[in-house]
């Protein structure tokens, strides 16, 4: 399974997030929804946020949008807008990133963003 693939069928086709990424604690990006591309420095500055989790509040910037922090742990970075948010969970070797809209259960994107990144650190990355 190629890492498109893990964006498109475990976080986007769930319906459960509008689009997804997966990033590598380099900040470079390994597969990505459409349309959601990172400016430059945000994919450094969301490994850094999902490595010292206790600067949460100070928010993160993804795709050009500023989201405020909402609850960071070892787990997990939470971030929203208004209805909107991302959710950036933490892996062996890479972050996975789901946004969701206004039509979409805050609650089951963490968990669909934090599933796919449990398989991917039982898996070892």
């Amino acid at each position: 399974m190629s890492w498109q693939d893990f964006v498109d069928n475990d976080l986007v086709e769930t319906g459960k997030v509008r689009q997804g990424a997966i990033i590598g604690f380099d900040g470079n990006m390994w597969a990505a929804s459409p349309n959601f591309r990172f400016l430059a420095g945000e994919g450094a500055a969301i490994v850094k946020l999902c490595n010292t989790p206790e600067n949460y509040l100070a928010g993160v910037t993804v795709v050009g949008v500023r989201y405020l922090g909402a609850k960071g742990d070892t787990r997990s970075v939470v971030a929203r807008k208004s209805a909107t948010g991302v959710i950036l969970a933490k892996t062996k070797q890479a972050v996975v990133i789901g946004r969701y809209d206004e039509s979409q259960n805050p609650g089951e994107a963490q968990l669909t963003v934090e599933k796919l990144a449990d398989y991917l650190i039982e898996n070892g990355t």
